[in-house]
Order: structure tokens, then sequence, then C-alpha cells
């Protein structure tokens, strides 16, 4: 019988200093779901960082290959990993329909989320509200919230804002056999690590991207390519 997490309040806290909580071995600093479900409500998921010394490989706080994630409330803020600085994707079922994902890093692709695999979503469907859900403040090299290798993630409503890359992707980037589709919402763009506006918020060779805005603001263009 597959099994359940859910988290409606409370604090998981893998803080380095008199830490009550052990640290993983693996991946997902606080959760790793391979079947099953999990759901995240209300609380907050911290500080999840570092395995002996050395980055979580992916997904700070979670980790997900199977089974399936919602989220609808709630912050994971100040975890880090290799790639997926908060989350990491490679199968089942990820979808945020609110919530914040805040201020976490990957010290190589996706501040936020990295997605290899799986089906990604990213509000609700005809959503009229850009701000249901926040993924801010976010660091990586290539990415800054998102960064794509497998998978199109669609994107219905929320906003991307303040997320950093020092190379590629301010706020998402796409690359492989990835792609990335928008259909409302708000992405500022993203910074470079000089905290200047990045210019090429997607960068996408070869893969696919999509955009049909209706109250994307900062949008920088209409196309599929």
């Amino acid at each position: 019988e597959d099994s359940s997490f859910t988290m409606s309040g409370g604090l998981i806290d893998n803080a380095p200093i008199d830490s009550k909580y052990l640290f993983v071995e693996e991946n997902g600093g606080a959760v790793y779901i391979s079947s099953g479900t999990a759901t995240m409500s209300g609380g907050t998921i911290q500080n999840c960082s570092k395995i002996n010394g050395k980055d979580i490989p992916y997904g700070g706080a979670y980790y997900i290959k199977g089974g399936a994630y919602t989220m609808t409330g709630g912050t994971v803020r100040n975890c880090t990993a290799a790639n997926g600085g908060a989350v990491s994707i490679s199968g089942g079922d990820f979808t945020m329909t609110g919530g914040t994902i805040d201020s976490n890093t990957a010290t190589n692709e996706g501040g936020a989320a990295y997605v290899t695999g799986g089906n990604v979503i990213v509000g609700t469907e005809n959503c009229t509200n850009t701000k249901c859900l926040t993924v801010s403040n976010n660091t990586a090299v290539n990415g800054g919230a998102f960064a794509v290798a497998g998978s199109t993630p669609i994107m219905y409503c929320g906003a991307f804002s303040g997320n950093v890359a020092s190379n590629h992707g301010g706020a998402v980037y796409v690359s492989g056999e990835g792609g990335f589709l928008m259909h409302n919402g708000i992405i500022d763009g993203g910074l470079d690590s000089n905290g200047n506006p990045k210019k090429e918020w997607i960068v996408s060779p070869p893969a696919r991207i999509a955009a049909t805005p209706v109250e994307a603001r900062t949008m920088k263009f209409f196309a599929t390519f």
C-alpha cells in the first residue's frame, strides 16, 4: 500500500547547529517521494543543506521520483542542493497551487526546482490571480527559479521574482529535451549575480518554449521556437 505524507503546519528545520533532525544521506533533505502522495498546505521547511559537509545532490527539501506531491500553502526556504535548491523532480506529479518557495540555492541548476521528468504544474487552469503563489529570491548557476532538462512544466499563474542566475536564465533555464509553457502569471526576468536584470530570462537551445501571456506583463516574447 502506498504511503502518504501531509504537512499542514509546524516546522522542519535542519539548521546545522544543534539540529534535532538527522541529515538525509542521499536526495531530498526533508522528504523523499517514490510513490504514494505528499501534501503541503502549511508550515515551513527550512535550512536543509549538507550531507557530511557536501551538498545534497538533488532536492534540498523534496526529491520526487514517483507518486504525487501537491503544495497548496506553506513555505520552503533557505535549503541548498547541487540541483534543485528546494525540490528536484525526476518522475511522478508535482503540482504547486499556493505557498512560497523562497531563498533557496542550487550550486549547479535550479535554485527553486530542477526538473528532469514527471508532470509539473504551477498554478491552476483558468486562474485569474497572478500572485496565487510565489517563487522568489532563489539562486543558481543556471535557472535561478526553475531549470528544466526534461518534461515541459506548465505555468498557469503565480509570480517568479527576484531570482538570480550567475550564468543563464535568471528565472527559467531550459535545455536538452525540456520545455516550458506559460499561460499566465508574472516572470520578472530574474537577475544576474551582480544584481542587474537578466536579459535572457529563458535560454533554450534546442528546447521547446511557448508563451500565451494573458497578464504576464513582463514577458519578452509571444512565440514558440
